[in-house]
């Protein structure tokens, strides 16, 4: 069989891409042809996409519609984006003829915002599986995708979810039974999945494990709530893992709280492992989820999370048990 792969993923490999990065290594070992498509991201792209192609897949970069951060270069970038066709963009799959081809979304309905794909896609008979990895519960669908938010959806072979308030919520959003979805967990991305020991430590120690994005994962109303009288009178240290672009606005706000002491930027680690050998506790009050891999590498370590309900952090987590749902 010749299986396709489409990341749409906003970063040049992230936690959103495990899922179909490990089934197109899957089809690999079981003798099937595989195409990996993500976006070019020049030197920043990820060393996964040169592995995967030493054993054997074809790896096609497509165009990259982020906007340059000189003014002058961003003018003549809409100007090329108006003049050509964007379904060119997507034109490799027509060459190569999947039997199947498998979009990983790092939400629900952003892959209909690159440009010329829906058009390209609901075109043509090539059967698909979508990935939906997060889904915003509350926000719509915007009029101008609903309705190829509807035939794309409704078109699919197999509409893949990875918690089922995700799934509960798309059928609310598209007004579409949807009875053609699964839902599947994201693997974790570790070695060994046995419980660590707690840390030897008087202070307890606090984790945030995610990109620092504080409108999604919530780290400034953390450090509102810990900058309050009964925490301060508390102790506690609080380690924040990840980057993202809210770091420089973050660190102003650990300033402006006077947590300096309390709150450290620990940046992007490689090894989950460590980090919980660090910390006793995780905390994720996001205000959207899919179902977050650091919640279950963290509870696959042996360590409780307080997290915000929504997306699967409820299905996860057991409260009073594997830790509290906010």
């Amino acid at each position: 069989m010749r299986i396709a792969f489409l990341s749409f993923s906003i970063v040049p490999f992230g936690s959103n891409d495990f899922l179909y990065f490990k089934t197109a290594l899957l089809a690999l070992e079981r003798g099937h042809f595989v195409l990996v498509s993500p976006s070019d991201w020049g030197a920043r792209n990820a060393s996964e996409y040169h592995r995967i192609r030493k054993l054997g897949a074809s790896v096609h970069y497509r165009p990259s519609h982020g906007r340059h951060p000189d003014f002058i270069v961003r003018q003549w970038q809409k100007l090329w984006w108006r003049l050509r066709n964007p379904t060119e963009d997507y034109r490799f799959l027509t060459e190569w003829r999947p039997d199947i081809l498998v979009l990983s979304d790092p939400g629900t309905y952003h892959m209909l915002s690159a440009p010329g794909f829906a058009d390209f896609l609901l075109d043509r008979a090539i059967p698909f599986i979508t990935i939906s990895q997060f889904n915003y519960e509350n926000q719509p669908v915007s009029q101008v995708m609903f309705r190829k938010a509807q035939r794309l959806f409704g078109r699919a072979q197999k509409c893949v979810f990875v918690s089922q308030r995700n799934l509960t919520s798309a059928v609310r959003q598209l007004c579409l039974p949807l009875s053609h979805a699964v839902v599947v967990d994201n693997p974790p991305d570790m070695q060994s999945l046995e419980a660590i020991l707690f840390p030897d430590s008087p202070v307890p120690s606090m984790a945030i494990v995610a990109r620092l994005e504080t409108a999604v994962k919530g780290q400034a109303i953390v450090l509102e709530i810990l900058s309050q009288p009964v925490w301060r009178e508390r102790q506690w240290v609080l380690n924040l893992h990840g980057r993202g672009p809210d770091e420089p606005y973050l660190r102003e706000l650990i300033a402006f709280y006077g947590l300096q002491d309390r709150v450290q930027l620990r940046g992007h680690s490689n090894n989950v492992r460590e980090v919980w050998r660090e910390n006793a506790i995780l905390l994720l009050c996001s205000s959207g989820e899919g179902k977050p891999l650091a919640l279950t590498e963290a509870l696959l370590c042996g360590r409780p999370a307080v997290v915000s309900d929504v997306g699967g952090n409820a299905e996860l987590v057991q409260e009073g048990v594997t830790g509290f749902v906010a």
